[in-house]
C-alpha cells in the first residue's frame, strides 16, 4: 500500500512541476516578445495589474468567507474568539483584511467551519 502512496505523490508532484513549467515558460516568451518590441514596461504592468486583482478579489472573498461563517455561527468576533481560543485582535486582523492566516489557521478554521460543535466541546469539555 505504501508504495502506491509514493507513486501517486510522485505524479501529483510532476503534474505539479509541468504545470508550473509551462506558465514559466509562457510568461517568458511573452516578456522576451515584449521586450523585444520595446514594450518591456507594458508587458510588466499588465502583469503587475493581474497580480493585483488577483490578490484584491481573494481578499475580499477571503472576507466574505469570514463574515458568513460567523453570521452562521451567530457569534460576535469577540464570542468566536473566546470560544475557539483566538486572540480577538487577531480576529479582526483577518476579517478587515490587515492578515491572512497561515496555513494551520486556515486549516484551524476549516476545521470549526465543518463542525463547530465538536471544537468547542472538544476546548470547552463537559465536567
Amino acid at each position: 500500500m505504501r508504495p502506491r502512496i509514493v507513486l501517486f505523490g510522485l505524479a501529483a508532484i510532476i503534474v505539479v512541476v509541468l504545470i508550473v513549467l509551462g506558465l514559466a515558460d509562457q510568461l517568458l516568451v511573452d516578456l522576451l516578445w515584449f521586450g523585444v518590441l520595446g514594450y518591456r514596461s507594458v508587458f510588466l504592468t499588465q502583469l503587475g495589474a493581474q497580480v493585483t486583482i488577483f490578490a484584491a478579489v481573494w481578499f475580499v472573498a477571503f472576507v466574505a468567507i469570514c463574515t458568513s461563517g460567523f453570521v452562521a455561527l451567530g457569534l460576535s468576533q469577540e464570542d468566536f474568539a473566546a470560544r475557539f481560543h483566538i486572540p480577538l485582535g487577531t480576529v479582526r486582523d483577518w476579517e478587515q483584511s490587515r492578515k491572512a492566516p497561515d496555513a494551520a489557521a486556515r486549516a484551524y478554521l476549516m476545521v470549526i467551519a465543518r463542525n463547530p460543535t465538536a471544537v468547542s466541546e472538544a476546548l470547552h469539555p463537559a465536567p
